[in-house]
């Protein structure tokens, strides 16, 4: 994989929830600017990591890849440029 690249989650009732790979090395340093921008996640049951902000809430795995982001309501457009800005996602045409 040469950069980082979503896949839709067809099987969450909230429409437009992706999930976000992240290349091994970038994946550290994608958190550490999500955390400056929104606060540090809480880490729950089974070592799952959640960021709760007012748009979305973002969960990983404990080693922090990959990443599903599921929107909340109120959600805007801008919300997600900041997303993809902060993780380095390029875009893949959809949305």
């Amino acid at each position: 994989m040469t950069g980082v690249h979503r896949e839709r989650v067809f099987s969450c009732p909230r429409d437009g929830t992706f999930k976000y790979y992240l290349p091994k090395d970038q994946t550290q340093p994608a958190w550490q600017r999500m955390v400056e921008a929104f606060g540090p996640p809480r880490v729950g049951a089974a070592g799952v990591v959640t960021l709760e902000t007012p748009s979305f809430t973002l969960r990983a795995p404990s080693w922090g890849n990959p990443m599903t982001l599921i929107r909340k309501r109120g959600w805007r457009e801008s919300d997600l440029r900041l997303f993809h800005e902060l993780i380095g996602f390029l875009g893949d045409g959809r949305e």
